[in-house]
């Protein structure tokens, strides 16, 4: 995104200095994972070399960022550290969180009706919780999120998690 958005150049300075927006977490351990990585993937492949495909860098996940949770590509814990942070599209970021919020309350009860515990969402880095940080976050930024709202799907999904939520209080 941000070499789409801003050319090489910017791409490349943000590489070089430690960064963390809501958008990108960068650090040097991150910078020297990743090295390490692209290293062992060209000493993998000595008989033709850079010839892996892009396509299995795909799955590498620094270890840094393993528990960071992303939605709508925003870092949540990020975002919500910094919720005056200006999104490029609060409407969408906003309808990644009520879709995510709804797809926790479907997965709960799946678990739930399967016999798991209904709270298991909650022990993925408190997930629930921090969605509805930043849902309240952004709404009190004033940027402009009412048309995420405009799906009768995703308001009825924002209701059944907050119905879900109510009825795993009193278990």
């Amino acid at each position: 995104r941000l070499f789409n958005a801003r050319g090489a150049g910017q791409l490349l300075r943000t590489l070089e200095t430690a960064s963390e927006t809501p958008y990108i977490i960068w650090s040097d351990a991150i910078l020297r994972e990743l090295v390490a990585y692209v290293e062992r993937e060209i000493a993998a492949d000595r008989d033709l070399p850079l010839s892996a495909p892009l396509s299995d860098a795909d799955s590498y996940v620094a270890s840094d960022l393993n528990g960071e949770l992303v939605v709508g590509g925003v870092y949540l814990r990020v975002y919500n550290s910094q919720p005056e942070f200006e999104l490029e599209d609060p409407s969408a970021f906003c309808a990644a969180l009520l879709d995510f919020l709804r797809d926790q309350v479907f997965s709960s009860a799946s678990k739930h009706s399967s016999g798991s515990d209904m709270r298991t969402c909650e022990d993925d880095n408190d997930a629930p919780a921090s969605t509805l940080r930043a849902l309240a976050n952004l709404c009190s930024s004033n940027q402009m999120v009412a048309p995420a709202f405009d799906s009768p799907k995703r308001v009825s999904g924002l209701l059944a998690f907050c119905r879900a939520s109510r009825g795993a209080e009193a278990l």
